[in-house]
């Protein structure tokens, strides 16, 4: 049974505010399903996002041991040069 405003207001107000209130509900669903489609994007970004640092830190770790490397074969290699100086022992010029 409709309420006593509804029975009260005429036909075309309730018609109207009928179909507003469709209007509306159908609206609200076509933003939440674009809301959800944005969140889908949102999740699969920041997948990629963490995939793209995890190998950025990979690639970073890599370059800092080989550049460590270089830098600890730099210095044992001064130090040799330096061992076989005070022993007396001349470099050649190619190896210096």
């Amino acid at each position: 049974m409709n309420n006593s405003k509804e029975s009260n207001a005429p036909a075309w107000v309730v018609a109207c505010l009928r179909r507003k209130l469709r209007n509306a509900l159908r609206e609200q669903d076509e933003l939440r399903a674009r809301l959800a489609v944005r969140a889908r994007q949102v999740v699969e970004l920041n997948h990629e996002k963490n995939q793209v640092e995890r190998v950025s830190e990979f690639w970073k770790k890599q370059a800092n041991e080989y550049f460590e490397g270089q830098i600890a074969a730099h210095r044992t290699i001064g130090g040799l040069h330096y061992l076989l100086e005070q022993a007396g022992v001349t470099i050649p010029e190619h190896l210096k």
